[in-house]
């Protein structure tokens, strides 16, 4: 049974499609998972920018 992939203007992913045959659910594709670690390493970055700034504040203060 397939089924449609709904995306919605904030990128998100309403539905899930599934490819015939092979039932693998297309919303698990490796390109969402590489994005996913990008959006994470991403935000690490900045979690890690930010507390070296606080502690730089921290000691000028």
């Amino acid at each position: 049974m397939p089924w449609k992939l709904a995306a919605m203007p904030s990128g998100q992913v309403s539905g899930l499609k599934m490819l015939s045959g092979a039932g693998i659910i297309c919303g698990l594709i490796a390109k969402n998972i590489a994005m996913e670690a990008e959006r994470l390493n991403s935000l690490q970055s900045l979690l890690t920018d930010l507390s070296d700034r606080a502690a730089e504040l921290r000691r000028y203060l």
